[in-house]
């Protein structure tokens, strides 16, 4: 179990002095004491308008730019050093470059996993309602699900890829109509 952190103007003076030499933001938080889980919940309170502590609340309005000066005197530690080695450079670059396509693929990757938590939730659903169901009523919800799908809802990727399909069935005798 975590313990309860107290803001403190040290713990603010070292996250600062961390992001301003480059450390990473959980680096820093760690560095000045504060647990992980604290500073997200200090950060989440802030951007919601709650005004819980002066000190939080001007921590939190200055780490994105100390985080942003540290990365820029790294940046030029780097590009000192690229007059004399073009790997430097060529890091410089490819950071540059590759830094938009991976926040996109990030999100992509968070945005699947989310969607795919809520089908597994659905699914789990549906088998827990749909256990206890007899033969008719199952044969209604296929029913109603059949009418969906001509209707064009309810579609899902396999369903548009061909995967998943079944022909209607007669209830009853389980035979093909």
């Amino acid at each position: 179990m975590g313990r309860n952190t107290v803001y403190s103007p040290e713990k603010h003076r070292l996250m600062i002095d961390a992001l301003h030499t480059g450390a990473t933001v959980r680096e820093a938080v760690a560095y000045a004491g504060v647990e992980w889980q604290t500073w997200c919940k200090w950060r989440s309170r802030v951007l919601s308008g709650d005004k819980f502590n002066a000190g939080v609340v001007a921590l939190v309005g200055e780490y994105e730019q100390a985080a942003a000066r540290g990365t820029a005197a790294l940046l030029a530690q780097i590009k000192k050093h690229a007059a004399e080695d073009f790997r430097a450079a060529a890091f410089l670059i490819t950071r540059r470059d590759e830094m938009p396509e991976r926040r996109l693929r990030r999100d992509k990757v968070r945005s699947e996993i989310a969607l795919n938590v809520e089908r597994a939730k659905a699914i789990r659903g549906l088998d827990q309602a749909l256990a206890g169901a007899t033969d008719e009523e199952l044969a209604t919800v296929q029913t109603i699900l059949e009418r969906a799908k001509r209707r064009g809802g309810g579609s899902t990727q396999g369903d548009r890829d061909g995967a998943g399909t079944t022909e209607p069935v007669d209830a009853p005798t389980g035979e093909p109509r």
